[in-house]
């Protein structure tokens, strides 16, 4: 189950990576919205709540790791924007990372 989460997560983050700049675009300024943004999203959603259920699991470190980069975000939007965006184009690509990483352990 946690395995098959895994990919799903991982290959959300690649869909995101390919589609990032039309994803962050706001609704409003969207000309149509395919079934495919909508999973996304709710993959996305399903994202974090998983990861917030999963810090109390055996894997904790690899979770924790995936919450603090997460909140992360937060204090480097208000220091500095530059370091922001840089951040949030690394952000996906650590992200799968770690989800690979966990997953091979979960593997073997």
């Amino acid at each position: 189950m946690i395995v098959s989460l895994l990919i799903l997560f991982i290959i959300n983050n690649i869909y995101f990576l390919k589609n990032r700049d039309y994803l962050q675009q706001k609704f409003s300024e969207k000309t149509s919205i395919k079934l495919l943004d909508v999973l996304y999203y709710y993959i996305n959603l399903f994202y974090y709540v998983f990861v917030f259920i999963s810090l109390f699991t055996d894997d904790k470190l690899y979770f924790y790791i995936l919450f603090i980069t997460y909140l992360l975000k937060f204090p480097l939007y208000h220091i500095n924007k530059k370091i922001y965006r840089v951040f949030s184009y690394l952000y996906p690509h650590v992200v799968i990372l770690i989800l690979l990483t966990l997953l091979y352990t979960k593997l073997f």
